[in-house]
C-alpha cells in the first residue's frame, strides 16, 4: 500500500461593485480572499474512474489512500465555508456555502498521480482561483437589507496553478509527520524527507 497527499488551496477573488462588499465584509467574507485550505476532495484509480474515493484532511493537507499501487486521478477538490445572513426581518442566520472545483475542467486537461508499493507521493501544492461575483439581482438594490453573497457555480470560472518545488514538499511532508509520526508511514516518510534535504540547491 502506498500513501499520497495534496496540498491543496482555494482563492475567490472579489468581483463587483465595490460598495456592496463595503457592506458584507462585516460578515467575515474577507477570509475569502485569502487562499483557503480545501476540506475535501473525491479521486479515483485510473482502471476504475467511476469509483469515488474520498480524501481526509490532516493538518491543512488531504490525505489520499492508503491506496494500492498504480495510477490515480484527482477529480474534485472543495471546501465549505459559513456566512451570517440578515433577511428583511433582520434575523440572524448561519449559512453554509459549498464550492467546489473540478481541476480536469478549468483548463487542466487530467490531474494524475502514482503510488508506488510502500511510498509516498507529494502530487504537489494546488492553488484553485476564481471570482466571487455580485449576482444581478442582488447588485441592482443596494437599499435592501443585507443578504449573503452566492458562490460561483460550480466548475465555471476556475483556475488552476502547481506548484511541485521541494521546499514545499519539504514543508508538507514535515507536517504530515507530526500526525503519522507512529504509523507505519513514519519510515517512508523520513526517508522521502532525507532524499529532499540532499536535493535542495
Amino acid at each position: 500500500m502506498g500513501l499520497a497527499i495534496v496540498d491543496c488551496a482555494i482563492k475567490l477573488e472579489l468581483q463587483g461593485d465595490p460598495r456592496f462588499f463595503d457592506q458584507v465584509m462585516t460578515t467575515g467574507l474577507e477570509r475569502l480572499t485569502q487562499p483557503q485550505s480545501a476540506q475535501a476532495a473525491l479521486y479515483s484509480s485510473l482502471e476504475d474512474p467511476d469509483h469515488l474515493l474520498i480524501a481526509r484532511p490532516t493538518r491543512g493537507l488531504l490525505v489520499l489512500g492508503p491506496l494500492r499501487a498504480g495510477t490515480y486521478l484527482l477529480k474534485q477538490i472543495g471546501m465549505e465555508r459559513e456566512f451570517i445572513e440578515t433577511d428583511r426581518f433582520h434575523e440572524l442566520e448561519v449559512v453554509r456555502d459549498r464550492v467546489t472545483c473540478k481541476p480536469g475542467i478549468a483548463g487542466v486537461d487530467r490531474i494524475a498521480f502514482l503510488v508506488a508499493p510502500g511510498g509516498v507521493t507529494y502530487v504537489g501544492r494546488m492553488t484553485a482561483a476564481s471570482d466571487l461575483r455580485v449576482p444581478e439581482e442582488d447588485a441592482r438594490g443596494f437599499q435592501r437589507p443585507l443578504r449573503r453573497v452566492r458562490l460561483v457555480a460550480d466548475d465555471r470560472n476556475w483556475s488552476v496553478t502547481w506548484d511541485r518545488s521541494i521546499h514545499h514538499e519539504i514543508s508538507a511532508w514535515e507536517r504530515m509527520l507530526v500526525s503519522l509520526r507512529k504509523t507505519p508511514w513514519r519510515g517512508p516518510i523520513e526517508q522521502r524527507l532525507e532524499y529532499l534535504k540532499t536535493q535542495q540547491p
